[in-house]
């Protein structure tokens, strides 16, 4: 028996469409593969084959890529409230100068389509706590739904970064912040973080 060779995103996520498409009775044909692929981009591939082993024991049809999403990550407008706590307790402790990476890459889209770390961090009062508040749940989940890229998941550099470049980055790390509550429905696996490559 040979020793089980590491596999990576692309080979795992293909794995799961196939046991997906073999127990649904459906064709895994190469515009299925392609389908699921796309429309699984910005999850991890631990989170695609937790996907997939609910979906067995749970679905009674072949589930679109959403509804895989959507097993293991919750309901996004579930997520969006506690996801903007979290972006204002980093704002507090951590302030506008640091650069921030979210775990949850939706927070990192949503902050990032609003102009960026330092510009959220600067807005205050009604503007903050009514009108980015406001924007930030619509786009949250809007990329919690449909996946975030690996570019606008990224880290959001802080004001020290962006006006140092490369020199802040070897001086100072980035803060790292937690999912703020990465399973909200009873009875989901909690996943253990990593990009799952």
């Amino acid at each position: 028996m040979s020793p089980k060779q590491p596999r990576g995103r692309a080979e795992r996520v293909a794995a799961v469409v196939e046991q997906l498409a073999a127990a649904f009775g459906v064709e895994a044909t190469g515009p299925l593969y392609a389908a699921y692929t796309a429309g699984l981009d910005g999850m991890s591939a631990d989170e695609v084959e937790a996907a997939g082993a609910l979906a067995l024991r749970g679905c009674k049809w072949m589930p679109k890529p959403a509804e895989l999403r959507a097993l293991v990550r919750g309901d996004p407008k579930a997520l969006a409230v506690p996801a903007w706590e979290s972006v204002l307790s980093a704002m507090l402790e951590h302030g506008s100068y640091v650069s921030v990476d979210f775990e949850d890459k939706a927070i990192n889209a949503a902050v990032r389509s609003m102009g960026g770390w330092p510009r959220l961090c600067l807005r205050e009062g009604d503007d903050l706590h009514t009108w980015a508040r406001k924007e930030f749940l619509a786009a949250y989940e809007s990329f919690a739904s449909i996946g975030v890229p690996e570019e606008t998941g990224a880290c959001l550099p802080g004001r020290a970064e962006e006006a140092n470049g490369e020199r802040f980055a070897e001086h100072t790390p980035m803060k790292r912040i937690a999912a703020p509550m990465r399973r909200l429905a009873a009875g989901r696996r909690s996943l253990p973080p990593g990009d799952g490559a």
